[in-house]
């Protein structure tokens, strides 16, 4: 489709220019490690490597409960979809942990001029005149399945509460998105606010704050405040779709350890439009690399189909460097 064209053309030349400014040539070359402005790997609890960051070995030693943990994806609920429902089930398992996390979700205007942009493209029935009251929405929806889970083990319902038994937490944040309905997905939006700005809702360490948009160059100028959330790890569920219109700096220049889980087969989806199909899926390949060198620490695919050789005259695949990727069920 012309739109894909489009984005990945755009996608390209942004994340590119970016890259002159913010240092990416050296994550080219093949450097795993990058100078962490927040944490070092003795202070994230596990094994340092040679720059000071978390080795690429520590996972298996990584002390969850106590640290803070930002979850990034591209969509939300009630969009039934994987990258609404597993980040969300992620956040709730870790604060069971003992883990502070702050899912970062996009928000989408209900007064959008264009509704294929807004929430009724997507959420159906269900509108949300403030972030408040989705995420009221969200809570008692994971309330709903955690008591639905424990009746079919037999199991008696405990009262629900916002803090995990061991003291971690969940958070949710919000910035501006829009749907784009010639990729199916949600962008980020970084054009000026046409209403007012909303509130934030139960558990939200907004305190009170809404989704502003102040010279919103990109996601980054939304996280939580570090007085609010300590920026130990961050999890980018979908790393290269986060990149499409990312202009902003390097993920790993703001937490102390970056891990991508890639959902998606975007080479699949390149592959599918038929004419031009090889200069399509390189041009994927070519892109994905980048930005998942450019972000991330670590790579999880959660199927090994998102890291095999996929077109036979190329050999190619997402474009998740070798080094530092790993394939494992982690739905949630």
């Amino acid at each position: 489709m012309a739109a894909t064209r489009f984005l990945l053309s755009l996608g390209i030349l942004v994340r590119l220019s970016c890259a002159l400014r913010t240092g990416l040539p050296t994550r080219l070359v093949g450097r795993t490690s990058i100078p962490r402005r927040a944490a070092t790997g003795a202070q994230l609890g596990g094994p340092a490597d040679a720059a000071g960051g978390l080795a690429e070995d520590a996972a298996d030693d990584f002390a969850w409960a106590g640290r803070s943990v930002t979850v990034v994806t591209t969509a939300a609920l009630p969009w039934m979809t994987g990258t609404s429902v597993n980040p969300l089930q992620r956040a709730v398992e870790l604060a069971k942990r003992g883990v502070r996390v702050a899912l970062l979700l996009p928000w989408l205007d209900p007064g959008a001029l264009d509704p294929q942009e807004g929430q009724a493209a997507i959420y159906g029935a269900h509108r949300f005149a403030r972030p408040g009251e989705q995420e009221t929405w969200i809570r008692e929806w994971v309330r709903g399945r955690e008591a639905d889970e424990k009746a079919s083990l037999g199991l008696e319902e405990e009262a629900p509460a916002t803090k995990g038994a061991s003291g971690g937490s969940w958070s949710v944040h919000w910035y501006p998105g829009r749907y784009c309905p010639g990729i199916g997905s949600i962008i980020h939006d970084a054009r000026p606010m046409r209403g007012p700005v909303a509130a934030g809702g139960e558990g939200s360490a907004a305190g009170g704050e809404g989704v502003a948009r102040v010279a919103p160059r990109s996601i980054l100028d939304h996280l939580p405040s570090e007085t609010a959330q300590a920026r130990d790890l961050c999890i980018l569920e979908e790393p290269e779709h986060l990149s499409w219109y990312h202009a902003g700096g390097r993920w790993g220049d703001y937490y102390g350890y970056v891990v991508g889980v890639l959902h998606t087969d975007y080479m699949q989806y390149a592959r599918a439009e038929g004419k031009d199909a090889k200069c399509k899926e390189r041009v994927t390949f070519a892109f994905q690399n980048c930005a998942y060198r450019a972000h991330c620490d670590k790579v999880v695919a959660l199927s090994a189909a998102l890291t095999t050789p996929s077109f036979e005259s190329a050999g190619v695949d997402s474009g998740a460097p070798k080094g530092i990727t790993v394939v494992a069920n982690v739905h949630g």
